[in-house]
């Protein structure tokens, strides 16, 4: 084929883009690890069980259930009553821990991965249909999961932080959360994707524990009132990233490597045991995931969303460790790159697995091990496995197939 003179300087342009545009298409990625943390693929979800007592009416156990579907709508809780004498072999009997009566039913909240909580009903509501749905309502909101709601969709994250008993401990924590945060604030312009507003910090008062019984639960850090502070990163559909810090355990090398890695990219190459951390039990609705769309630009509901990172988390977990630099932070040598170690996720499993006890202790850390060396988190991001040929390769041998098959149709043309 002869190219004339005067069409030979538009198909060098043209030959020029192509060039330019395959290496973005084979590199570019559509998520990073915060928006991952928006899409829900769990199947199981958390399991509220109520236990009736012989001689419950028909009419109250009726009544229960329509206040647990109302009171659980559109969130990531199932609501089931359950006859002990009428179904003896019911997988959430191993969950009872008091025996209900005939006018005052008990309940017991499960999480995916088996883990169980104890509920009582409030006692100070007089009777039992109050009583019940007040404790419905307490499972899926409380003042903390209300503000997360808003905070997780327009923020990077949030640093969830817990009062402890001794005061100099817990100003120290605060400290380190908040130069963590200003570390991450710095460099947000650097990530590949902008955020409108850096992590937000939300600290809670011993006094306001109560009301969290249930969040506080969830996250990992248990029941008793703890002595030390204890911090936990929350970010995307209410999900926890790696694992809870407590006392010395919180500082700011730590914070800023996790979240830090909130905004890497790409995705695709990370392993899904850490990127599909525990949710938090509440309401996720339409008003939610609108803002989801606003904020990170795609329906996180969308089945072709969630095919596509059901297929980056399918890679299962694979050994060795990634480094991970935060790009800008340099505070005295603070961070260059940090190896986390995490171990694989279990919610899988379901209900399947034994009972265990609610009182979960906080996972333990060594600080001086934390401090020495450039700072090791105790989670570890393991060396992703490359696949031989890269799915967004396809995309970019398909446009350089359109380019070339323009510009070919361009020569000749002008022919």
């Amino acid at each position: 084929m002869i190219i004339r003179k005067h069409v030979m300087p538009l198909f060098l342009v043209w030959f020029l883009l192509t060039m330019v545009a395959a290496p973005v298409c084979l590199h570019a990625c559509r998520y990073n690890v915060r928006d991952v943390g928006f899409v829900s693929l769990e199947t199981v979800s958390y399991r509220l069980y109520g236990y009736v007592g012989a001689g419950t009416s028909g009419d109250a156990m009726s009544a229960w259930r329509t206040v647990g579907t109302t009171s659980f709508l559109d969130s990531n809780i199932e609501c089931e009553l359950i006859d002990p004498e009428a179904s003896p072999d019911h997988r959430g009997l191993r969950y009872q821990q008091e025996p209900p009566t005939a006018d005052r039913p008990t309940f017991s909240l499960v999480s995916p991965d088996g883990q169980f909580l104890p509920l009582e009903l409030p006692k100070a509501l007089s009777g039992t249909d109050k009583a019940v749905a007040a404790l419905m309502e307490s499972v899926v909101r409380s003042p903390l999961r209300d503000r997360l709601q808003t905070e997780v969709v327009r923020s990077y994250a949030v640093v969830v932080l817990i009062e402890g008993a001794d005061p100099q401990s817990q100003a120290k924590a605060r400290t380190e959360v908040d130069e963590a945060v200003r570390d991450i604030a710095s460099v947000m312009d650097r990530f590949p994707k902008p955020v409108r507003m850096p992590p937000q910090v939300i600290e809670i008062p011993r006094s306001a524990l109560a009301a969290e019984k249930v969040l506080l639960w969830s996250l990992g850090i248990g029941e008793s009132m703890p002595e030390e502070p204890v911090a936990a990163v929350v970010y995307g559909r209410g999900r926890r990233l790696g694992p809870v810090l407590e006392g010395e355990a919180i500082t700011r090398t730590q914070l800023s490597t996790m979240l830090g890695l909130l905004g890497q990219d790409c995705e695709c190459d990370l392993d899904r045991s850490w990127m599909q951390g525990p949710l938090v039990p509440m309401s996720w609705g339409m008003e939610q995931q609108a803002e989801v769309l606003k904020e990170v630009g795609f329906d996180a509901e969308n089945p072709m969303v969630k095919t596509e990172i059901s297929r980056i988390l399918a890679r299962g977990p694979s050994s060795g460790a990634r480094r991970v630099a935060l790009p800008g932070i340099d505070s005295g040598g603070l961070i260059g790159y940090k190896e986390m170690a995490i171990e694989s996720s279990t919610s899988g499993e379901g209900d399947s697995a034994a009972p265990s006890t609610a009182s979960i202790k906080p996972a333990a850390v060594n600080a001086p091990a934390l401090e020495a060396g450039g700072a090791r988190v105790a989670a570890q991001i393991p060396e992703p496995e490359k696949s031989a040929f890269p799915v967004l390769g396809y995309a970019a041998i398909g446009l350089v197939v359109f380019m070339f098959g323009g510009g070919a149709m361009v020569v000749l043309r002008r022919r």
